[in-house]
């Protein structure tokens, strides 16, 4: 079911934040291999190679064949990315080795299909509960994608976990928790309405404070020292 890619790594022996940015300048990506029954070994990757890998297909179902120097290739799969929040661009990726006999557990996203009869001939609004799923599976079980058919949805009507259609695989999420309904436009109207509401009328109230604070007659401080004198 998955298709399996290519990625070659090198073990990185500078450790530590300079080390890490002067090999991002080179266009080498800092990674780190975790396995069950072997220590973290630091590596490094072409940025080239592992933007191209990911591009061609989602990085949380896909297996890796990484080949780290001269050793065997080995099942990996990308546990994290670790992106730079302005430019976006890779700062790390985790692997976790793991083995073609041995499930594993892993969360996918979820992609909605179709328009809903809700939204198209009601007027309805389709609203995502959740994106993404648990299971546990074997790795050449792992599903390339998961999609949730949202078509046949009128007004009011909702998708579970249970209704997405995988096999080979045991879901981990609760069946019954919801990920897609269809609601009225009027349930949303009312609650901006009740927003707007509860906005305006702290506004009135700070005005009416500010108001009280301003009228407050000042204190003469002349005539309260001409009393006290007489």
């Amino acid at each position: 079911m998955v298709k399996e890619n290519l990625l070659n790594a090198e073990v990185r022996q500078d450790a530590g934040k300079g080390a890490a940015r002067k090999l991002r300048a080179k266009g080498i990506i800092p990674a780190v291999m975790y396995g069950e029954d072997t220590d973290p070994v630091p590596l490094s990757i072409s940025d080239y190679d592992f933007s191209k890998l990911i591009s061609k297909a989602a990085r949380s179902s896909m297996i890796i064949d990484l080949t780290v120097g001269d050793s065997e290739p080995q099942k990996v799969i990308i546990k994290e990315v670790q992106t730079d929040p302005v430019s976006s661009k890779i700062n790390c990726v985790d692997f976790k080795k793991i083995s073609m006999d041995k499930k594993i557990t892993l969360s996918l996203p979820i992609k909605l299909v179709g328009t809903p009869v809700g939204v198209k001939d009601q007027g309805g609004i389709l609203q995502t509960i959740r994106r993404e799923i648990e299971i546990s599976c074997l790795p050449g079980n792992i599903p390339e994608k998961v999609e949730l058919d949202v078509s046949g949805l009128s007004i009011g009507d909702s998708l579970h976990y249970e209704d997405i259609d995988m096999e080979g695989v045991e879901v981990i999420s609760d069946l019954e928790l919801s990920v897609a309904t269809v609601v009225a436009p009027t349930v949303m109207k009312e609650k901006v309405e009740a927003v707007e509401g509860e906005e305006l009328e702290e506004g009135v109230e700070a005005e009416a404070a500010e108001g009280e604070g301003e009228s407050a007659e000042p204190e003469r401080i002349g005539e309260k020292g001409k009393e006290e004198e007489e």
